[in-house]
Parts: structure tokens; C-alpha cells; sequence
């Protein structure tokens, strides 16, 4: 690929959002998450259903980036980020973004997890099984993932002369849920049974790694960009991310309390802007805890495949808010462009919501409409 390729495809993408779009865009944000407006975000980027390549040596792009060809270059992965921002609609609250995604909990890669690319997505897995009192975490900053994530920000901060490009922060995982990645099948679920010690160790030792990942690549990042965001694109002058525990589905709430809820509260001391993802009605169980957190600002709710639709949970709605937190959901905009009234309606107001959607959708009208009535 040659690098005025690049350039050109940089250039276009720079006419369109020139700096002083990403000004207006920080203070509709700052407006919501310091809640100084009475009306939602409504953040949709509409993409293609399937990727296109600009040619010349640019590739398509990948969602997941351990999908581009062996050989594939930075620049030719960050010429497709760019293409592929090129190509998107955005309405509303929407802005262009992606994140260099390398799996969901990628701080298991970094800690010498094998990457496993299936059906679409990225699984991670010990390359040798250990018992739970034989692991030991510690960030080798030479590990081939973390490098190359390090490298792909360095590469935007050089080729965004205007800073304007929304790359957010990786999907580092949540703690637990990394740490499931190394014992996998039951092995986790046993543990919390036979090893109560050590895993609460583990845990404390991956919170250590989860935050030197965080700061090192918020550190470059840091002035490379308009703001911040991470896999959930709710965007910020400052940095947040949306922690997770997916394990927390398949255990109970003393359980939770005990291994999960005591890191989970540090984290969110530490961070500005803690956001959690309650995936799933089965992660219901542990609202209340979560709730008094203190320092967490948003819950991002999603009811699950399976569970009824978003517009039938008003009480979970009105629990989140009466403790203070603002929620983000994700919107369906083909099965029913109405799901954000229904809400309103039901819990009186939807200013402390930010609704997102980011998935290919057809009745572009629905969504403009969508966007007009809460202008």
C-alpha cells in the first residue's frame, strides 16, 4: 500500500469531521453525563452490512482485527479504519468510532492466553492449564497483542495531524471473566468452592494488570483524540470505561459479593467515569449491589436474547435511576423505532438515557424521525 493511499483516505475522512464538528459534539456529551440537559443521547452510526475494500492495497475492514490476513501492516489496518469510516451514516448524537478490537477481555491475551478465532469472534484459552494456586499475572509489555495495540495508537496519533479520529480503548475484559479464561469449563466455578483464597487473590493480581493496560494506553491516547470511549461509545472529555462481569450470570449474589464486588468497587474508584454492563436478566441479582457503588455513574442495560424486549423493563428503569446512575441501552431501529418513547413514557422522562445504535438498520426515515421527536 502506498502511504499517499492512505493519506488521501485520512483526507476525506477529515473534510467530514473537521475539529469543530467534534467540539459540538463534547458538549452535547459533557451536557449529558454532568446533567445539564432534560433530553437523551441518541447516538446512531449506521454502517454497511458488509465491509468494502478502497483498493489499492487497503483492505476491508475487519471488526475483529486478528481476522486481517498474517502480513497485514498498521497502516493498512488503520487505511481500513478509515475507509470504513468513510463509509458510515451518522444521525442524531452519532459520531464516527471504533476501538482496536482484538477479542472481548483481550488482558488474557496479554497475559499469554492463546487467541482462538472462531465463527466470527475471539476466544481466549491457556496455551498449558494451570491450577487456580499455580497462576501468577504480570504484563509482559513485550507480549505480541499489547505491542501491537500500542503500535496502532501510535500510528493514529502520527497520522491524525487535527486529532480527530475516535479511537477508543480496547476491550480489556473484566477480571473475572479473564480470569476464566484460564480456567476455563468449571474450573472457575470449582474454584470459588475449594480455593476461596486464592482466586480472590488472582483476582487482585488481574486488577493490578486490568489498570496498568488501562493507563498505559490512556496515556497515549491522551490528546490523539477528541475524547474518549471505549467498546460502548458514549463519549467523553474524560477517561471511563464500561466494566463487566459476564460471569456473574452463573452465580448467585452472596457469591458476587464476595469475589466480585470488592474489585469491581476499586476499579470504579478509580476511574472517572465507571460505567457497568448488567448483561442479561440473570445479572439482575446483583442490581442492589451494584447500585451502591458509590462512584459508578452508568448501567448499561441489556435484557438478552431470549428475555423480553427493552421496552418491557420500566422497573429495572426506575431502580437505576432512583439511585442515581444515568443507564445506556441499545436501540433496534427496524423492529420497533419506537422503543425510546415507550421508555419515556413509562418512566416520565429519557434524559438520562443514551440510546445506541451501531448495527446496519434499512428505514433510515424511522430513524430520522427517532432523532427529530426528541430534538
Amino acid at each position: 500500500m502506498k502511504e499517499s493511499h492512505l493519506i488521501e483516505t485520512i483526507r476525506t475522512y477529515d473534510e467530514s469531521y473537521p475539529r469543530r464538528y467534534w467540539d459540538q459534539m463534547l458538549i452535547r456529551y459533557e451536557r449529558w453525563w454532568e446533567g445539564q440537559t432534560d433530553r437523551p443521547l441518541i447516538h446512531i452510526m449506521r454502517g454497511e452490512q458488509t465491509p468494502t475494500t478502497a483498493g489499492a492495497g487497503i483492505p476491508a475492514f475487519q471488526r475483529f482485527w486478528n481476522y486481517y490476513p498474517h502480513g497485514t501492516t498498521v497502516d493498512q489496518m488503520i487505511g481500513a479504519l478509515y475507509h470504513d469510516l468513510n463509509q458510515v451514516q451518522c444521525l442524531g448524537d452519532g459520531f464516527p468510532h471504533r476501538i482496536p478490537q482484538f477479542g472481548a477481555g483481550v488482558l488474557a491475551a496479554m497475559l499469554g492466553a492463546a487467541s482462538r478465532c472462531v465463527s466470527g469472534t475471539v476466544w481466549f484459552e491457556p496455551e498449558t492449564p494451570r491450577e487456580i494456586d499455580q497462576l501468577t499475572f504480570d504484563l509482559d509489555r513485550q507480549n505480541q497483542v499489547f505491542t501491537m495495540i500500542s503500535s496502532i495508537y501510535n500510528r493514529i496519533g502520527e497520522l491524525s495531524e487535527h486529532q480527530n479520529l475516535q479511537i477508543g480503548m480496547t476491550d480489556i475484559g473484566g477480571t473475572a471473566d479473564v480470569l476464566a479464561s484460564f480456567r476455563p469449563g468449571s474450573g472457575l466455578m470449582m474454584d470459588f468452592y475449594d480455593h476461596e483464597a486464592e482466586v480472590i487473590d488472582r483476582i487482585w493480581e488481574l486488577h493490578d494488570q486490568w489498570l496498568n493496560v488501562f493507563t498505559s494506553y490512556e496515556k497515549i491516547l491522551s490528546g490523539h483524540t477528541p475524547g474518549y470511549t471505549c467498546w460502548a461509545p458514549i463519549l467523553s472529555s474524560r477517561p471511563y470505561y464500561m466494566l463487566q462481569c459476564d460471569l456473574a450470570y452463573s452465580i448467585g449474589p452472596q457469591m458476587f459479593d464476595r469475589f466480585i464486588l470488592p474489585e469491581l468497587k476499586e476499579t470504579c474508584r478509580q476511574l472517572e467515569r465507571p460505567c457497568y454492563h448488567l448483561d442479561g436478566a440473570g445479572q439482575l441479582v446483583h442490581l442492589d449491589s451494584l447500585l451502591s457503588i458509590e462512584e459508578l455513574k452508568v448501567i448499561q442495560w441489556i435484557p438478552g436474547e431470549g428475555s423480553s424486549p427493552i421496552t418491557q423493563w420500566p422497573e429495572v428503569f426506575r431502580k437505576i435511576l432512583a439511585a442515581g446512575k444515568k443507564i445506556q441501552i441499545f436501540l433496534d431501529i427496524d423492529a420497533d423505532p419506537y422503543q425510546l418513547d415507550t421508555i419515556a413514557d413509562q418512566i416520565g422522562s429519557a434524559g438520562e438515557i443514551c440510546a445506541v445504535s451501531t448495527v446496519p438498520f434499512h428505514d433510515i426515515k424511522a430513524a430520522e424521525d427517532l432523532v427529530r421527536r426528541f430534538s
